[in-house]
């Protein structure tokens, strides 16, 4: 049997303390001397922190104590992304302590979080909870794809029909696996999308023209929409963040015309999204956005 949401979250917590915990002592030493315990407790409640002894970290001692601005020492956390990612981290912390339900969604969000913060301080556990990350889709994935094999198709708005565009089976899957690839790369700061064509391409494993008959026409463009629609409704929106701005994110957020700066149509804002535009942006910066080219995509995602 293999592991809970839960215990994936338990055993990623395991590895970010064992990341974290070296260098805030390291960093408290280096700032206040053999007086390093007793200002860490000025952080604490007297309940987590104690009054006397050796002082005992925990996830949740470490990010309050991080998060203390009068600690001068943890700079590389204290940008505001960077703060958000340890806000996150504790919240997972006290979700899994309070023996609280984790998503699959969930559970890879706080496992992406984690391993931002253990690279932003350089700790080599990043790549533990990478690896634990990287077993956990593979299991979420290895359970849905007979649950995708018997899906029955969702009546879709507007007059086109999806067609010889839509992917099988292994291609919702693929779609999947990418969707949640670029909106990994997002929470890590990269501004990265993927065309309309190059989608329907990763997607299918072979060229637009072998898919359709015919190069990409404009009039794909609501049936290549459609379909992202429908691998959100299958994988469930991704909370992406830059900065103090989140959003909720789909797959038709990653799908960009090719066109620099990759500016989504006035017309994709008319579909209700659960986030503005000017959010989007915030979250897409002019200056950043970019997409990855179908090579791209066949060597940095593997189905």
């Amino acid at each position: 049997m293999g592991l809970s949401n839960h215990e994936w979250v338990g055993r990623a917590l395991d590895a970010f303390r064992a990341g974290l915990e070296p260098w805030v002592r390291s960093e408290l030493v280096r700032l206040y001397a053999a007086k390093w315990q007793q200002k860490a407790r000025g952080s604490l409640s007297p309940l987590s922190g104690g009054t006397s002894g050796e002082l005992h970290l925990d996830v949740h001692a470490l990010t309050v104590i991080i998060l203390d601005d009068r600690h001068v020492a943890f700079a590389k956390l204290r940008t505001p992304t960077a703060r958000n990612w340890v806000l996150r981290v504790r919240a997972a912390r006290n979700t899994y302590a309070h023996q609280r339900t984790f998503s699959d969604l969930d559970v890879d969000g706080a496992l992406v979080t984690m391993e931002l913060v253990l690279e932003a301080i350089g700790s080599t556990e990043a790549e533990t909870v990478r690896k634990l990350r990287q077993r956990q889709v593979s299991a979420v994935l290895a359970v849905a794809a007979p649950r995708l094999q018997i899906a029955v198709p969702t009546k879709r708005s507007g007059p086109a029909t999806v067609g010889v565009l839509e992917p099988n089976a292994d291609g919702y899957a693929r779609a999947v696996r990418l969707f949640q690839y670029l909106a990994s790369l997002a929470n890590r700061g990269q501004a990265i999308g993927v065309g309309y064509s190059a989608f329907i391409e990763y997607i299918h494993d072979k060229p637009f023209d072998a898919v359709m008959g015919r190069p990409y026409a404009q009039s794909d463009t609501g049936t290549v929409v459609q379909i992202a629609h429908e691998v959100t409704r299958r994988a469930n929106r991704i909370k992406v963040a830059r900065g103090s701005t989140t959003i909720n994110a789909g797959m038709d957020t990653f799908i960009w015309p090719l066109k620099k700066p990759h500016e989504r149509s006035d017309s994709s804002w008319k579909l209700g999204l659960p986030y503005t535009k000017q959010e989007w942006r915030k979250v897409f910066p002019d200056d950043l956005r970019k997409l990855l080219t179908p090579d791209e995509l066949a060597s940095k995602i593997k189905a």
